[in-house]
């Protein structure tokens, strides 16, 4: 009995290491297979459970130490932008969950490692062009380009241009504000 508690023990941490030591190389393999899935299959549980599988994986792959340097190229499904200063990357992708809806997700990492997952809020939001919204109510789009400016007082502010299937009839084109903070937290609007 206790021979078959030390294995199962000895596995567990086997399992644990490994995924821990998966490279990002060996990652973005995975996350590629889950992301074309969720992208591509014809039913909608299956996108679903494959987008769970994706944003996990994904997550795990952020927090790695040099995932900032690391490109990403295999993930053909989602959008990666950054400016020209390097000071952050953008990921957004979406997901057709059924016939009417489509999920919006994102992450924005920092040149330091630090990660804002974003979380779509945007079929709750009102007064659109008087508000200012953080990572935890976004107005979800899948960013197709970016452009870095700056006020006059010297802030850094930055374009996203976007696309949000509001619904099966209608598409919502946008133009985003994004800045940060003194404090380094990313705000929209």
């Amino acid at each position: 009995m206790v021979a078959l508690r030390y294995i199962s023990v000895c596995f567990f941490i086997f399992l644990i290491s490994k995924i821990n030591s998966q490279s990002l190389q060996e990652m973005e393999i995975e996350m590629a297979y889950h992301a074309d899935v969720m992208v591509n299959a014809s039913t909608p549980r299956h996108r679903t459970k494959a987008m769970d599988q994706f944003n996990t994986l994904f997550a795990q792959a952020l927090a790695k130490e040099a995932s900032f340097d690391f490109p990403f190229d295999s993930l053909k499904w989602i959008s990666k932008k950054y400016p020209a200063d390097m000071s952050f990357k953008i990921y957004t992708w979406e997901v057709k969950v059924a016939d009417d809806e489509v999920k919006y997700f994102g992450v924005i990492q920092k040149k330091d490692g630090t990660t804002f997952t974003l979380k779509d809020d945007f079929k709750n939001a009102e007064g659109l062009a008087d508000e200012e919204y953080s990572h935890e109510n976004w107005l979800g789009a899948l960013y197709y380009n970016i452009m870095e400016s700056t006020t006059k007082s010297g802030q850094k502010y930055y374009l996203l241009y976007g696309l949000n299937k509001w619904s099966k009839y209608e598409n919502v084109k946008l133009i985003d504000v994004l800045f940060f903070s003194k404090d380094g937290l990313p705000y929209f609007g």
